[in-house]
C-alpha cells in the first residue's frame, strides 16, 4: 500500500480526491443498504468497498483522462 492508502489521524479539509470519491460512494452504498443488507450494519465493510470503488473511479479517470477508453470497471 502507497501512503496515500494507509490510515491516518482525521484533518478536516485534507482529504485527497481518493477520499472525496470514497465519500461519495459510501454515501450511496448506505443509503442503499436495505437493497444491499451486506454493507448494513458492517461499517467496515461498507468503508472498504468504498474505498475499493474509489480507487477504480481514479483508474477510470485517469484513463479517460490519457485518451484511453474504460476497461469494464470492477
Amino acid at each position: 500500500m502507497t501512503p496515500d492508502h494507509t490510515p491516518s489521524s482525521p484533518t478536516v479539509g485534507a482529504e485527497t480526491l481518493r477520499d472525496r470519491f470514497a465519500m461519495a460512494a459510501l454515501t450511496g452504498l448506505l443509503a442503499n443498504s436495505l437493497a444491499e443488507p451486506r454493507y448494513s450494519g458492517n461499517l467496515i465493510y461498507a468503508a472498504e468497498e468504498a474505498y475499493r470503488i474509489a480507487d477504480e473511479m481514479l483508474v477510470q479517470r485517469a484513463a479517460l483522462s490519457n485518451g484511453e477508453h474504460s476497461r469494464g470497471g470492477v
